[in-house]
């Protein structure tokens, strides 16, 4: 028998050379049951043609057919009598052809919560009708005001529409940056590497704009528009105690243990915050995003790998005395030394390290030996002790357990890439990640 995926090519049969993406499979939020074909609104809608139960037709590859599978249901209107525009370009189809579709998306699966965290460059994966399965698109940029050119079915003119926040896409080609899609992947559910819902493909940019990109909605605005979820059971379950039908977020997902392994809840870090330097930042499960932008350091994985291999039961055994995730150990030591534990800095007014011991920082995590021995309760630490790599990122991970900092500017900057190398390289071989010590990378990914 065979089967429709999200990715399978749709059309209104009214338009038979207008076809576009099958979606994915959504259910209604009113009874939880009723099950439609979500797609772009211009796909089966005729943009506001199209009449509650024309029906909708998908295309059998193996078969080389069209085969009736669902009746066009609704569609969120482009603009109203008044001529208000709405939120988004979508339409759903009511399931007629039950034992022939599937739930999953071609090559990615089942679809069952909702990407929150999202930031440029970003990697992207989606199956369109006419580009199949991609793997390597990117977000180029994020909350845009775009506009869309549309066919007018009833006069067979052109018209165009500007949407508000929206996600710009693209991928690598050989002759540099282009759109990541083709002309019939309207329709198709944009993913993130990690396989969580980030918006549905409606278009490309017109010509004249600034970067050539594909452009797609957030699905939260697509499903709230038209009243429907992921028919997934975890979505399901989410979605009846959230207000508002809100789906599944990562932090969500998180094991209940994570408080108890680094003392903060995940969920506070991943939502936004402002007090980065004023810009905003959050956590994912990429690493630190600030500003919109998760940034690494350039080039091949070098500092992070050396740090890990020459200290990394030292690292381990402080995060785990402290509490501390150690991803902030590495870096700290990255952005301080880059892993040399005989550097020594001395500050404006040091005289010597018995009269000023606040005006020098010795060791791997350039802990001013004051600090140092006010966070290890140790008044006799020196510099050369700090010297020590194990006693260095004994004090270090200490000053981090009583302040836990991030730092601004400049310094910061360096911090939040070497932090982000340590999920980089992490994600290279995960098992390297002990599991006996905090690990934002091994809480966020599940491991």
């Amino acid at each position: 028998m065979p089967v429709i995926r999200g990715g399978a090519l749709l059309r209104h049969p009214k338009r038979p050379n207008k076809g576009g993406t099958l979606g994915c499979v959504v259910v209604s939020r009113n009874d939880g049951t009723t099950r439609y074909l979500l797609t772009a609104g211009h796909v089966i809608s005729l943009n506001g043609y199209a009449r509650q139960g024309d029906p909708v037709e998908a295309f059998l590859e193996d078969e080389k057919r069209w085969i009736k599978v669902g009746e066009f249901e609704t569609s969120v209107m482009l603009r109203d009598a008044t001529g208000v525009q709405q939120p988004c370009d979508a339409a759903i189809a009511r399931i007629t052809a039950p034992e022939i579709v599937s739930d999953e998306v071609e090559g990615i699966g089942v679809p069952s919560a909702v990407a929150t965290q999202l930031y440029e460059d970003m990697r992207l994966q989606f199956c369109g009708a006419a580009s199949k399965l991609v793997k390597d698109a990117r977000i180029q940029s994020l909350r845009r005001q775009v506009p869309i050119f549309y066919n007018d079915a009833g006069t067979g003119g052109l018209f165009s529409l500007t949407f508000e926040d929206q996600v710009l896409y693209r991928r690598l080609g050989e002759t540099g940056w282009m759109p990541a899609t083709q002309g019939v992947d309207s329709g198709s559910l944009i993913f993130d590497q990690y396989g969580l819902a980030v918006g549905m493909h409606i278009g490309r940019t017109p010509d004249d704009f600034e970067v050539a990109a594909s452009v797609c909605t957030p699905i939260q605005v697509v499903l709230d528009a038209l009243g429907v979820n992921f028919p997934s059971a975890v979505a399901s379950a989410v979605n009846s105690a959230t207000p508002g039908g809100q789906a599944l977020s990562v932090a969500d997902a998180i094991s209940s243990n994570a408080f108890d392994e680094i003392g903060v809840p995940l969920q506070s870090l991943m939502i936004p915050h402002n007090d980065f330097g004023g810009v905003p930042w959050h956590l994912s499960r990429d690493g630190l995003v600030v500003g919109g932008r998760l940034d690494r350091s350039p080039g091949a994985l070098v500092t992070v790998p050396r740090v890990w291999k020459a200290f990394g039961p030292e690292i381990r055994a402080s995060a785990r005395q402290y509490k501390i995730p150690l991803e902030l150990i590495v870096a700290t030591i990255c952005t301080e030394t880059s892993g040399r534990e005989d550097a020594v800095r001395t500050e404006p007014g040091w005289t010597s390290d018995e009269k000023t011991p606040h005006r020098v920082s010795s060791g791997l995590m350039q802990t001013l030996i004051s600090t140092a021995r006010f966070a290890t309760g140790n008044p006799s630490l020196t510099r050369d002790d700090l010297k020590n790599g194990r006693v260095s990122i004994d004090a270090g991970a200490a000053y981090i357990d009583r302040q836990r900092p991030i730092g601004t500017g400049a310094h910061a900057d360096r911090f939040a890439k070497w932090f982000n190398d340590c999920f980089a390289y992490f994600a290279l071989d995960a098992s390297q990640v002990p599991t006996d010590a905090p690990s934002y990378f091994r809480l966020l990914a599940g491991i």
